[in-house]
């Protein structure tokens, strides 16, 4: 059932179907992780062709997907003490997306959330 859910979060957006995503990410906490909706959605999500047009607009899709739940649901990603999901989602945007404004958001995220650490300690 999750397969089937994440196989379609980037064809939901690409055929505009307002209420997919919002749905899912509301939802999916009931019989998910956080950890293995992403381990599906960047298996299925992992590799790209370089200068493909229709590649590019998806990786555009994941920004927006990955983007929305990262601004709705954002103890999604830091509730694990040592920040591995958020660790995780970096990993595949340097990977995949290194230039795109996520990464960026991620990473100055990342640091915030690194640095709250260290002075708590």
């Amino acid at each position: 059932m999750l397969e089937k859910f994440v196989k379609n979060l980037v064809p939901s957006l690409q055929r505009g179907d307002p209420f997919f995503v919002p749905a899912f990410l509301y939802t999916y906490r009931k019989f998910s992780t956080t950890r293995q909706v992403l381990d599906l959605f960047f298996k299925r999500y992992g590799f790209f062709h370089d200068a493909c047009e229709e590649d590019e607009q998806i990786k555009n899709l994941i920004c927006y997907f990955l983007g929305m739940w990262l601004d709705k649901y954002p103890e999604d990603f830091w509730k694990s003490k040592d920040l591995a999901i958020l660790n995780q989602l970096m990993a595949y945007l340097l990977v995949n997306m290194p230039f795109s404004e996520l990464t960026v958001h991620v990473n100055c995220l990342l640091t915030q959330l690194e640095d709250l650490e260290s002075t708590d300690t």
